[in-house]
């Protein structure tokens, strides 16, 4: 059946950053699975620059032309917003006000921008999407804009893809599934993964230890300590519990372990997400990467305590922020197109002596940072799109109404990427085992 998002604006989903190099991607995918705007979807594509939205526009209707016949494909079938080079709150708010939803496709680092589109969204009603998972920047937002997204009832959601959106959902899907009574302590273990180097997310660590971010020393540390730092209403914001910091051996698994490097953005939106869908009393969330031997357990180690020890050095910090972060530099294709994820999010029966429960989550074909990111936010877009004026806040995608279990429903099933979560019940021990490790 043909899907439909309810009446309203004049649009229900904007592209704002359409010739950005995730922006290709999203456009793509709404024409690829939704056809033209107004087919089923009535969208459009904004940006700063008109003539390269131009050229966007031209690109992706004769691709759909190519796939359905030229005659059936018009000119003002896509319609073309541009935005002040200024990008002021008062720039944004014609284009908010011409929609339900905003996808912007700036992945970071949001910290140095961002604000004045979220301020638009939020006074016109309209809801917003984003991908950057930046601690600091979603502890700002959730700052300024809660009591007034949740007054004119706009969704603002943030961490909408990558690895932490896939977490997020991941979560989400494995608590719905405990019986009652489960202690709901969720470890994650990230399998080798596929997937093409994202300057963006790195550029967005870095400017957390920039100077303007740490005028705070308290926020700053809380941070990186606290992993339920956006946990705003809730007492959790105070309950001690904190990442994994060094190498461990699972016995669960006869494997060494060591945190994962995007832990410290992750864990704390899967919190976030606990403050809206209460998983328990006592939830605790860890992150790990399961590593073969003992000599690959040691350099991912070094390599760990480098990295985060040169981010927080301001020499090596401007050395890495020149040479190695290039925000403009495109992936390769064959990263994109064979790119894959495969994790499993394990939760012991504490009512159990050797019984677990088990969420696989993977991505097959495609590349986890860009059209992974892709797919997610353009499903996510066309979910609120379809419930606009649900109850409005600041949210993550496990959390936010009218996305969660529906839109792990709709990437399980959507056909031009291969997502799954899978969730299995009722595992011994040499079970979950055989499941992690073949995951990898």
């Amino acid at each position: 059946a043909t899907k439909k998002p309810v009446d309203g604006r004049e649009f229900d989903v904007i592209v704002y950053g359409a010739t950005t190099y995730t922006g290709n991607f999203i456009c793509n995918y709404f024409m690829q699975t939704y056809g033209p705007p107004g087919t089923s979807l009535r969208w459009a594509i904004a940006g700063k620059n008109r003539s390269r939205l131009e050229k966007l526009k031209a690109r992706l209707l004769k691709t759909i032309r190519r796939e359905i016949g030229e005659t059936e494909v018009k000119e003002n079938e896509l319609d073309i917003i541009q935005v002040d080079r200024n990008e002021r709150t008062e720039d944004f708010h014609e284009m908010c006000e011409r929609t339900k939803v905003v996808v912007t496709t700036d992945l970071g680092p949001c910290s140095k921008s961002g604000v004045p589109l979220i301020k638009a969204c939020v006074s016109t009603g309209c809801d917003y999407i984003n991908a950057s998972a930046e601690t600091l920047w979603s502890h700002k937002v959730i700052s300024l804009f809660q009591e007034e997204s949740v007054e004119n009832n706009a969704r603002v959601v943030v961490a909408c893809g990558g690895f932490t959106g896939l977490a997020d959902l991941g979560v989400l899907h494995l608590s719905s599934h405990l019986p009652i009574g489960v202690r709901p302590k969720f470890d994650h273990y990230i399998g080798p993964t596929k997937a093409s180097f994202n300057a963006r997310s790195i550029a967005a660590l870095i400017y957390m230890f920039e100077p303007e971010f740490k005028v705070d020393p308290k926020l700053f540390y809380k941070a990186f300590s606290n992993p339920r730092i956006l946990n705003f209403s809730s007492n959790k914001n105070t309950e001690k519990h904190s990442d994994p910091k060094l190498p461990t051996y699972s016995r669960l698994l006869s494997r060494w372990t060591c945190p994962f490097l995007m832990a410290p953005l992750n864990a704390r939106m899967v919190h976030r997400s606990d403050e809206f869908n209460r998983y328990g009393p006592d939830f605790q969330y860890n992150e790990y990467v399961v590593l073969e031997s003992v000599l690959s357990m040691f350099l991912y180690a070094l390599f760990y305590c480098v990295y985060l020890g040169a981010l927080s050095f301001p020499p090596t910090r401007v050395i890495i922020k020149k040479y190695i972060v290039d925000t403009k530099k495109v992936p390769r294709q064959d990263s994109l197109s064979n790119g894959s994820y495969a994790s499993t999010i394990v939760v012991k029966d504490s009512n159990a002596v050797n019984n677990y429960y088990t969420c696989s989550v993977s991505l097959n074909h495609g590349d986890v940072m860009f059209k992974g990111t892709a797919a997610m936010m353009a499903e996510a877009a066309f979910l609120l799109a379809s419930s606009h004026g649900d109850s409005g806040g600041v949210y993550t995608p496990a959390s936010c109404p009218g996305l969660g279990s529906k839109l792990i429903e709709t990437l399980n099933t959507t056909t031009n990427m291969e997502f799954d979560f899978t969730v299995e019940g009722d595992l011994s021990r040499n079970q979950v085992s055989r499941r992690v490790q073949s995951a990898g």
